[in-house]
C-alpha cells in the first residue's frame, strides 16, 4: 500500500511576514473585496492574500476579514484587530494570544491544500492509483476528487 506525504512544504508559511509581539503577534494581510467567494487564496509579499466577497464599502469588508480570518483560525473575533490603514487592500492585524510559530503551525493546515505544486499532485495521484482498494481508479475519478478536495478547503 503507497503512503502519501501531504504535509505541507516549510515555504508555504515561512514566506510569510508574521512577527512576534507583546501580546500575540502581527500578520500582513493583502485583501481582494468584492471577489467571488471567501477564501485564503495564497501569499503575495510576505503578505497573506484573502479574497472576500464583501465589498470595499464603510468598512464591512475589513468586519468580513476579521470574521473570516477569526472564523479560519478558530479563534474569537475580539483576539483579531486591524492595526493599519482602514481604506488600504494592504493591512496589518494583530492576532492576540498566539505566537507567530502558533500562527505558521495554524496557517500551515489551511494554505498547503492550495499551495501543492503541479508535481506534488502528479506523484499524489499516482500513489493514489497504486493503492490496492481490489478496484481500478481511473485517472478522472482521482482528477474529480482532487478538485473537489480543493473546493472543500477553500469555500466558506
Amino acid at each position: 500500500m503507497a503512503i502519501l506525504n501531504t504535509e505541507p512544504s516549510a515555504s508555504v508559511t515561512t514566506s510569510l511576514a508574521i512577527r512576534d509581539s507583546s501580546d500575540g503577534c502581527t500578520l500582513p494581510v493583502r485583501v481582494h473585496p468584492g471577489a467571488r467567494r471567501n477564501a485564503i487564496t495564497g501569499i503575495h509579499d510576505g503578505a497573506l492574500k484573502v479574497s472576500l466577497t464583501t465589498p470595499p464599502t464603510d468598512g464591512r469588508a475589513n468586519q468580513a476579514l476579521i470574521a473570516f480570518l477569526a472564523g479560519e483560525l478558530r479563534i474569537p473575533r475580539a483576539r483579531v484587530t486591524l492595526l493599519t490603514e482602514a481604506a488600504s487592500r494592504a493591512k496589518s492585524l494583530r492576532i492576540a494570544g498566539l505566537s507567530a510559530a502558533q500562527l505558521r503551525a495554524a496557517l500551515g493546515g489551511i494554505l498547503a491544500p492550495a499551495e501543492f505544486t503541479e508535481a506534488q499532485i502528479a506523484r499524489m495521484k499516482h500513489s493514489i492509483a497504486q493503492l490496492d482498494h481490489g478496484e481500478a481508479v481511473s485517472s478522472e475519478h482521482v482528477d474529480k476528487m482532487f478538485s473537489d478536495w480543493r473546493r472543500r478547503r477553500t469555500t466558506p
